[in-house]
């Protein structure tokens, strides 16, 4: 007999006809030899050939299973092998299809090809099998395309359903699918004994064919990938419900033919690559004896080069396994959204979806499961990471994670026109339903990697869930629970915040609530893959697909010219071409990179959750074994939470989709979305008009930058999070998110998505999302804004904090009060259609909106954290605040609080002033203005309180001018629900007061989401609350600095240099004067305007929602103004009285209950504080009356009145601000914060607003680069405006009679 390699290679000669293959001397003589010539075969007709292959079904069931093929048998499979190689021809695949239609053919043929399968199985493993190989060979490729076609369905003319139905019952009976998953094993296996034994001999004639064309086996295993693609293709068509029933669907998961189709792709590389190394050794080594034999006279001929035909073989065969798979996810994604709109309950969702989806979804929808579970096979997931890496690998140039280059799977490139793989923008109608798979659409140009499949390898893998974790096993290593960096992640997976706010964008849409679940199913699973090694290769991916980006960006930048090409992008500046010089087309691009970014961090929320799992099992199986619980987590050394490495990548894709919505003209606040449409299409999940790459990668970031699911800046470590505890230098989890531009790309995605008044987002379009990214972000100041203040770059967090002031004014306060310009008296019924609409465009909406107006928000949650950190501690006296503070850090001027009530550091920004008149001349300061003085207080407490001071202007002008509104508003519906109004043009119709009265039920009165009088009472309330507190505060700053202007008058009377004294005292009297304007400047707040709406509400508004807090701060702050400026609250309150019903227990105040009456402000206040806080009802609160009564009455204040202003009216209980109830809260705080002149020269940036208070412009990336210029006008430039249409609405606004310029 022949050595095994001879008669394969003998085999594989004749599997080609025979020509041009190197017969070994000791070779059998075909099995063919007397076979009729190829015309004979074609005379017998293509039917006629399948019919004799049937008749051979009896002789092949009694073969013996270590015989060779019986001689007839095999004569008649040579006979036929032209005709069965040829199955996509369209006679043969008509005969094909007669043949199965045929119950006399169909059952014999499937017969035979069941017995070849087998047969080769036998026959690979044995030594001498040649001419029984070739021809069961020859018989099963013929096979593998006419039964793969026809279950596929492919084949022409159709076969019937009943037809593809009863053959596939009879695979599954016969255990078809399981014999072909052998089959690929031991092929494997074989494929590997050949390259060994060529690698032996490499210079053996016998394998002379090796060199040109694949081998045998190769060429088998490809043809079984064929029908296995066949058979699932079938499993998931239009008879995917008949086929199911009869077993095929168990049959394919059971025999794991995807998977041992996916492993025999891998594995196979590595065979391919040592046989091509020793063919190519065999050849060098044939061409230098070739050489020495030309030398010694005598001829040869050898080959040259590298040989690289197995590997292309295989690369191609992989390339098709991977697109074959990633296909079955794409369908299987869209079942899963067709489901999901189903299952939501909605009819205008489940038809749109229905709409946008392929007719194939509808027929998989139940079979989602299958799908999901049979592309979670290990090594289905592994062929799809090594594609991964190979894609990133060929265009950075990095490694492959331990792969040989010879052994890994080669990347995939297409030929696409420059120009088409550069459109970021283009129309649906031109790809495919999901709006941009299909950007290998070929065409003349240059080659690019293939995005389509490493999109959907990203999409499943970011739907699964982590394969299950190994038993626990003790012992373990021991770290610490909270690991450094660990707390933002941990805290999001596990569910410890809650998912706040119910108005999130990313709540409607099904990528989101099934991230990580699993899938639709909760079967799909991630590779099992070291996190930190993934982490690594997601991030290389991120930095491909922005370098990527970049034509497209160039492109239509300079396609738009004008302002999109002069538009300075963060992507163009700090992006580098990748090493190679590949990379993948930019369509796409930025949807890749953000899916990577989302599957990287839910990849560490999800260990982190497993490890916090771990812990907990840990923990009960000791207390039931009796021992204590372990006081760390003893699961895991690396800190899973970790999510520092992170923030970089996120911050590139955010400005990245910035960046592309600037080139193309996209306005992230439409998003795409026409105004046309109905409230009831609103609710669908529809497309917009036009495909564009920073519209689908936006829903993404937009998850991944609200702290409410996404990343999370950390807190700042126990016992360092007030102020005078705070670290020299931020811990290394904050640093990483701040030195990666976290800030900066926040406020500029916020401004790009809110810039627009009136847009789908202010309508909130289900899609779109509504306000859930900026609510997210500000609802409170601690844990993330105490470390921001404190270490962040001050005009970039000043920058932002602008920003977030005019959000929270321009759209949020004025989708809830329907307008926004504080001149403007707002009617009940404006927004009455708005809000309805809002309500079914995304339900909690409103109630987001509304709790974060009342608070908590950032200015409440600043002033909590000042009081806090200024407190005594408990029992403490007058002096506590400071003997708590004394053990504050270094770098704190103690000497500057030893005024009675203050804290170390108290009027520290006055020591510029004191050093002034002390050294005149000398600004101590280096020429480097106000960052350079000695200010005696640490860098970071410094500019948190610049910070402070700067959020405390525009956060309080532009909270005061809107809550306003909220209080008019308000107002305005108790009147109309009572049916009364003071407006004859404001008729009180059913509608309005169906709209304004109290519903009945307990649930709809607490339901924020609604439009009643209730809901508007605590909302108007609650914001007007936080806005009392910060009118004490603002009182409290302005009197510390007249006080040291009084103070440095005095000492200019009596100083030898009295000019230095007056300039300080000058200085002075302009910082107060500020913090004075604020107050009472009707283009700021207008707080004596305000308090008179505020206590109208609190007089007449619904009972259950007027709480003792309202009217306790309402008290206080009136008290303050009053003494503080009562020249001006005289001529304010005094003349504008209030209506209100008296009760019982107004017979104190003169007033019979039961009755209207018009009453000053001072007296509705106090009727409603002594109802309100019956333990307020003291002698010490009747003076404080009195004093307002008194100074109303134009009478002055009085000595007394200053003193208790400075004690802070300990008398008024019921004032709360974080955690303490001290009445000196405010007095402490504003000695340590500094004027906004000052304020706005430590942060690099001026505290200045538009002087149009209706402006609601946010030009440009961020609002410190808006230069703001003043008026020319005989007004001595009091007014400044961000553009000219604000400067024109103030003019007519009234600025014209102020200014009189012409």
């Amino acid at each position: 007999m022949a050595p095994r390699s001879a008669s394969r290679t003998a085999a594989r000669g004749r599997g080609r006809g025979g020509e041009g293959a190197a017969q070994p001397a000791a070779a059998p003589e075909p099995a063919a030899r007397g076979a009729p010539a190829p015309e004979e075969a074609r005379n017998d007709g293509p039917l006629g050939c399948i019919r004799e292959i049937a008749g051979c079904a009896e002789a092949m069931a009694k073969m013996d299973k270590t015989a060779e093929l019986p001689p007839r048998v095999g004569r008649i499979f040579n006979k036929h092998k032209d005709v069965l190689m040829s199955s996509l021809l369209p006679p043969i695949m008509e005969a094909w299809s007669t043949a199965w239609s045929d119950p006399a053919l169909r059952v014999p043929l499937l017969q035979v090809f069941n017995a070849c399968v087998r047969r080769l199985e036998l026959l690979v493993a044995m030594e001498d099998a040649a001419d029984s190989f070739l021809a069961c060979l020859a018989c099963f490729g013929g096979f593998c395309f006419g039964l793969g076609t026809m279950m596929a369905g492919h084949m022409v003319p159709a076969v019937a359903t009943a037809t593809r139905v009863k053959t596939a019952k009879l695979a599954v009976d016969t255990q078809l699918l399981h014999a072909l998953a052998r089959l690929l094993a031991a092929g494997a296996a074989a494929e590997a004994a050949e390259a060994r034994r060529v690698a032996a001999r490499p210079s053996n004639p016998a394998f002379a064919g090796y060199y040109v064309d694949p081998t045998p086996i190769a060429a088998m295993l490809a043809q079984c990938s064929t029908i296995i693609v066949g058979f699932v293709e079938g499993a998931i068509g239009p008879d995917v419900a008949a086929l199911r029933a009869v077993g095929l669907h168990d049959a394919i998961a059971e025999s794991g033919v995807l998977s041992w189709m996916a492993r025999n792709a891998v594995t196979r590389l590595r065979v391919a690559a040592d046989l091509d190394a020793a063919l190519t050794a065999g050849a060098a080594g044939a061409g230098a004896a070739a050489a020495a034999g030309r030398a010694g006279g005598s001829g040869g001929s050898s080959v040259r080069g590298e040989v690289r035909v197995h590997r292309n073989g295989m690369a191609k065969q992989a390339r098709s396994s991977v697109s074959f798979l990633c296909e079955l996810w794409f369908k299987a994604s869209m079942a899963a959204k067709l489901a999901a709109a189903q299952q939501s309950g909605s009819a205008a969702s489940a038809a749109a979806a229905a709409a946008y989806v392929p007719p194939y979804a509808g027929w998989l929808v139940p079979h989602i499961a299958w799908l999901e579970l049979v592309l979670s096979g290990g090594c289905v997931q592994h062929l799809m990471l090594q594609h991964l890496v190979a894609q990133v690998a060929a265009a950075d140039g990095g490694g492959g994670y331990g792969l040989a280059p010879q052994v890994a799977l080669p990347a995939q490139l297409t030929d696409q026109d420059e120009a088409a793989a550069a459109t970021l923008q283009a129309k649906w109608h031109d790809y495919p339903c999901d709006g941009w798979v299909g950007t290998s659409r070929p065409g003349a140009g240059a080659q690019f990697l293939f995005v389509d499949t490493i999109f959907r390898v990203l999409d499943m893998w970011t739907m699964g869930r982590p394969p299950p974790p190994p038993p626990l096993q003790p012992p373990l290593a021991a770290a610490p629970a909270g690991a450094a960096g660990g707390g933002a992640a941990v805290a999001s997976a596990s569910g410890s915040e809650p998912q706040w706010p119910p108005g999130a964008p990313w709540q409607a849409r099904n990528i989101f609530t099934l991230l990580g679940s699993g899938g639709h199913s909760g079967l799909l699973q991630r590779p099992g893959v070291p996190l930190r090694g993934m982490q690594g290769l997601l991030r290389r991916l991120v930095e491909v697909c922005l370098a990527s980006l970049v034509p497209g960006l160039r492109r239509h930048q300079q396609q738009r010219g004008g302002s999109a090409a002069a538009a300075q992008l963060y992507t163009l500046a700090t992006t580098q071409p990748t090493a190679t010089g590949k990379a993948f087309p930019a369509r796409g691009s930025l949807v890749c990179a953000s899916r990577a970014v989302l599957l990287a961090f839910s990849n560490r929320c999800l260990k982190a959750q497993e490890r916090q799992r771990l812990w907990l099992q840990k923990q009960q199986q000791q207390q039931q074994q009796g021992g204590a619980a372990p006081a760390v987590c003893t699961v895991d050394p690396e800190p899973h939470g970790d999510i520092r490495a992170l923030w970089r990548p996120l911050v590139r894709v955010a400005h990245a989709c910035v960046d592309a919505a600037v080139v193309t003209g996209m306005d992230l606040g439409e998003c795409g979305y026409g105004h046309i449409g109905s409230s009831e299409d609103a609710d669908a999940d529809t497309k917009p008009a036009m495909y564009n790459e920073a519209v689908e990668s936006l829903r993404v970031i937009e998850r991944l930058m609200s702290p409410c699911g996404g990343l999370q800046l950390p807190r700042l470590p126990p016992r360092h999070g007030g102020l005078f505890t705070l670290l020299p230098e931020p811990p290394l989890c904050l640093a990483m998110p701040l030195g990666a531009g976290y800030v900066p790309a926040l406020e500029r995605l916020l401004r790009a998505m809110y810039r627009t008044q009136g847009s789908k987002r202010d309508g909130c379009l289900k899609s779109v999302g509504g306000l859930g990214l900026f609510a997210s972000h500000f609802r409170s100041f601690e844990p993330a804004w105490a470390g921001v203040f404190a270490y962040g770059q001050p005009m970039e967090v000043a920058s932002l904090i602008a920003t977030s002031a005019m959000i929270l004014r321009n759209r949020l306060m004025a989708a809830v009060e329907g307008v926004a310009d504080m001149a403007t008296d707002p009617q009940p019924g404006e927004a009455e259609v708005a809000l309805a609409s809002l309500k079914l465009a995304l339900p909690g909406e409103m109630a987001m909106r509304r709790r974060l107006i009342r608070g908590p928000n950032l200015l409440q949650g600043m002033l909590a954290w000042l009081a806090d950190s200024v407190a005594p501690p408990s029992g403490g006296g007058p002096q506590a605040g400071a003997a708590a503070a004394a053990a504050a850090p270094s770098g704190w001027a103690a000497a500057d609080g030893a005024a009675a009530g203050l804290v170390p550091g108290g009027l520290w920004w006055q020591r510029r002033w004191r050093h002034a008149m002390a050294a005149p001349g000398n600004s101590n300061d280096g020429g480097g203005g106000a960052a350079a003085f000695d200010w005696g207080v640490p860098q970071p407490a410094l500019q948190s309180l610049a910070l402070c001071s700067f959020t405390l202007k525009h956060w309080f002008c532009l909270l005061a001018r809107s809550s306003r509104n909220l209080l008019i508003y308000a107002v305005r519906s108790v009147e109309i629900g009572k049916g009364i109004t003071h407006m004859p043009s404001v008729l009180p119709t059913r509608a309005n007061k169906a709209c304004c009265c109290m519903p009945k039920d307990a649930a709809s009165q607490h339901n924020d989401d609604l439009h009643h009088v209730g809901v508007q009472t605590r909302t108007a309330l609650g914001a007007a609350c936080t806005v009392f507190q910060a009118t004490v505060l603002i009182v409290h700053a302005h009197l510390q600095c007249k006080e040291f202007a009084e103070a440095a008058r005095r000492l200019a009377a009596s100083s030898a240099d009295a000019a230095a004294a007056q300039a300080a005292a000058a200085a002075a009297d302009a910082a107060a004067e500020a913090w004075k304007q604020l107050l009472i400047d009707p283009q700021q707040g207008h707080m004596l305007s305000y308090m008179q709406i505020a206590v109208e509400l609190i007089a007449v508004g619904p009972p259950q929602d007027v709480k003792p807090e309202h009217a306790a701060w309402a008290s206080c702050a009136l008290m303050y103004l009053t003494a503080a400026f009562p020249a001006e609250a005289a001529a304010a309150l005094f003349s504008a009285p209030i209506t209100m019903p008296t009760e019982a227990g107004d017979e104190d105040l003169g007033l019979p209950p039961g009755m209207i009456f018009k009453v000053p402000v001072d007296t509705a206040l106090r009727s409603r504080y002594y109802k309100l806080v019956p333990a307020g009802k003291s002698e010490a609160a009747r003076l404080c009356f009195g004093m307002v009564a008194r100074v109303l009455a134009g009478a002055g204040i009085e000595a007394k009145d200053l003193e208790m202003l400075k004690a802070g009216f300990p008398a008024i209980t019921g004032c709360t601000v974080g955690q303490h109830t001290d009445a000196l809260w405010a007095r402490r705080v504003a000695a340590l914060l500094p004027p906004l002149a000052l304020a706005g020269e430590l942060v690099g940036m001026t505290t200045d607003m538009c002087s149009n208070t209706g402006c609601v412009a946010m030009v440009g990336d961020s609002a410190a680069g808006v230069v703001l210029k003043r008026c020319s006008g005989r007004c001595g430039g009091v007014a400044s405006y961000c553009c000219v249409e604000c400067q024109r609405a103030h003019w007519n606004g009234g600025h014209k009679e102020v200014c009189g310029k012409n």
